[in-house]
């Protein structure tokens, strides 16, 4: 998990304004992935090895943003393979959705 400092509830919060800290955290995950053997975190990413993601409700659990990183994917487990599903959509959506949902602009 990759979690920011300051408080903010969930990634249905984010402004704008916050679309700096949402690149930070891809940057950390990247950088996280890489240190633990990821070598091209874009096409790990895209071949659906590793995923990046929030949740949104009803799957918050935690009520604090924070951005999953699950390597190696797919999840071992149904229930685990259900909450981090190997590719995004609406329920787990990935930092560049939210980033366009949220913060009205694209991640890169």
């Amino acid at each position: 998990l990759v979690i920011p400092k300051r408080l903010i509830t969930d990634a249905s919060a984010l402004i704008p304004a916050d679309l700096p800290l949402l690149r930070k955290m891809v940057d950390v995950a990247t950088q996280v992935a890489e240190a633990n053997g990821v070598a091209d975190v874009p096409t790990a990413r895209a071949s659906g090895n590793l995923s990046l993601g929030f949740h949104r409700w009803p799957f918050i659990t935690v009520q604090h943003l924070h951005l999953h990183l699950i390597w190696p994917h797919p999840a071992r487990s149904c229930i685990k393979a259900w909450q981090h599903p190997a590719k995004n959509g609406r329920m787990y959506p990935s930092p560049e959705m939210i980033a366009e949902w949220y913060c009205g602009a694209k991640l890169n």
